[in-house]
């Protein structure tokens, strides 16, 4: 009987050390999908936004943040623990390498060896993604005043050159 008690007592004990851990880690994977979700909804610094603008900027983010979390979700699902990990040791090498742009990315496409059928996910995702992102700027469009429009086509401008 005391075996039985002990043992219990080890299990319930490990449990209550794991619990935590594995809470932590699914922390982790919402605050990735939040970060990527956040980067949607960024204005660059030289707009400043009133207080009904920022009211309409979060009525936005209301909508469209949970949407961007699927999609990331969605996304993460796509490879394998190897196939990330893969991908992370190509970037590094890649950016170590002063690798940059299309050649980077080729690099690193080839390292993941991905399936003919997780390209066709990835494409797919890729095309959601681009399309709300879209249909997020538009919104956010939609309520800037002709000056604030400037400047965001401005830094459009100037990150493409």
């Amino acid at each position: 009987m005391r075996k039985i008690v002990l043992k219990f007592a080890v299990l319930a004990l490990a449990v209550l050390i794991a619990a935590p851990v594995w809470a932590a880690k699914e922390e982790k994977k919402k605050e990735k999908g939040a970060r990527a979700a956040s980067r949607a909804f960024e204005l660059p610094t030289t707009i400043t936004l009133s207080a009904e603008q920022m009211t309409k900027l979060a009525e936005v983010k209301k909508e469209f943040e949970p949407k961007l979390e699927v999609l990331a979700t969605k996304q993460r699902g796509i490879l394998t623990a190897e196939q990330k990990k893969a991908r992370q040791e190509a970037s590094k090498a890649a950016k170590a390498a002063g690798k940059k742009g299309k050649e980077a990315q080729a690099d690193i496409a080839a390292a993941m060896k991905l399936t003919d059928d997780q390209k066709k996910q990835q494409e797919e995702v890729d095309k959601e993604m681009k399309e709300l992102n879209g249909k997020i700027r538009d919104q956010i469009s939609s309520f800037l005043t002709a000056e604030q429009k400037a400047n965001l086509t401005t830094k459009k401008k100037k990150k493409d050159a």
